[in-house]
């Protein structure tokens, strides 16, 4: 079993656009598949982001990957 991570212990920064997603981590950081291997940081268009999506294996690499400014995916 995976043991969980806090997204607590991470900083998130804004996202280039600067949309603040730590204002609501429920809705902008959570698991992106069933079985609970990967995690997504968005940057929600219809919250007033920019669509900007980024992957990780885990909370820390999403994390890690969002502040570097690292685009996967835009969703609107």
């Amino acid at each position: 079993m995976q043991k969980s991570q806090s997204y607590k212990k991470f900083e998130i920064n804004n996202c280039k656009c600067g949309y603040n997603p730590v204002t609501d981590y429920l809705d902008n950081l959570y698991y992106c598949n069933r079985e609970k291997t990967e995690f997504n940081i968005c940057c929600k268009f219809q919250n007033g982001g920019c669509g900007r999506t980024v992957y990780g294996k885990t909370i820390g690499e999403s994390v890690e990957k969002w502040n570097n400014g690292i685009n996967d995916e835009t969703i609107y």
